[in-house]
């Protein structure tokens, strides 16, 4: 029988007493990240507040362990939000903080066992993967070769996992790339990256084809 930890030991209300303290105390420890640090230690801090909080929540009774998953959903989500759209991160800060935030997303997609949560897991860790590269990248032409790359990569996944879900996520990536192509970066390429973004469009179009005939995106979930 698994014991939860710590207070496993503890009687019924002092058990909730102490969820109650903790809660408490992790809510207040939220609130002073930002009085603290500033920039990017505080997306690291609530980034990893809410990794210690989802994890510890696996070690609770079901009782208790909702209040956790809320505290540690939460600190993910601001961090998550500083990540995108108030942090101005150096060249080298910016791909270790996206890592973090995509490695707790990929735990929270390995443990959890309700399927909408680990759905929206892998959306967020693949989106920030992806925004992460594009980036790292500046010129149109290479960007849209990342994504390219990116949805062939996943969509490999996705048949490798026998996941449907990924497998759409693919199809929807490589759809946003094309549009891309043809309606905004088609202006701005020179004539040689046209050639090579149309020559990669067909390479990835015809593989995504040969998959359908071979039925590979109708193999059934495990």
């Amino acid at each position: 029988m698994r014991r939860c930890w710590p207070c496993s030991s503890l009687s019924s209300p002092a058990r909730c007493i102490f969820a109650a303290h903790v809660a408490l105390a992790l809510g207040f420890i939220t609130v002073a990240i930002p009085l603290r640090f500033d920039q990017l230690w505080i997306t690291i801090g609530w980034l990893a507040e809410s990794a210690a909080l989802l994890v510890a929540a696996r070690r609770l009774r079901p009782a208790h362990q909702r209040v956790f998953d809320i505290l540690g959903s939460i600190a993910l989500a601001l961090a998550v939000f500083r990540l995108l759209f108030l942090d101005h991160l150096h060249r080298f800060e910016r791909p270790a903080t996206y890592a973090l935030a995509i490695a707790i997303f990929a735990g929270i997609a390995y443990v959890t066992q309700n399927v909408a949560l680990r759905k929206f897991a892998i959306f967020a860790l693949n989106f920030l993967a992806v925004t992460e590269l594009t980036l790292e990248v500046t010129r149109p032409f290479p960007r849209s070769a990342v994504w390219m790359l990116y949805g062939a990569m996943l969509m490999i996944v996705g048949f490798r996992r026998r996941s449907s879900y990924v497998r759409w996520l693919a199809l929807a990536l490589l759809a946003i790339t094309i549009a891309k192509v043809f309606f905004y970066d088609i202006n701005e390429l020179q004539r040689v990256y046209r050639i090579l973004s149309f020559i990669g469009l067909g390479v990835v179009l015809l593989a995504i084809s040969f998959a359908y005939q071979r039925k590979w995106l109708t193999i059934p979930e495990e």
